[in-house]
């Protein structure tokens, strides 16, 4: 009761240092959480961003490898023609 003579102001102040002590504390560890969790998310984004990159990069370099098989097959196959020509040429030549 505050209006009785043994009222000491001094216990409602060690309260309120408690609770503010307690404030404190909860409000510190809540920022640790939270930059926590936002470094997550960023890590997460990034990670994300680098897997994509090396799936367009792979995707760059497989489709770069097929056209490069595609025209080192067309020349041999060209050479072949030439060759195959040239042998025919010659050997029309023996005969006439």
């Amino acid at each position: 009761d505050v209006t009785s003579s043994d009222f000491d102001l001094s216990t409602i102040d060690n309260a309120i240092d408690i609770a503010s002590s307690n404030r404190s504390s909860l409000g510190s560890t809540e920022n640790a959480i939270d930059y926590v969790s936002l470094y997550n998310q960023t890590a997460m984004y990034n990670l994300t961003a680098a897997e994509n990159s090396l799936t367009i990069e792979d995707y760059i370099e497989q489709h770069n490898e097929r056209e490069k098989e595609q025209l080192l097959s067309d020349v041999q196959i060209q050479m072949q023609k030439n060759q195959q020509q040239t042998n025919e040429t010659q050997m029309m030549n023996l005969f006439v």
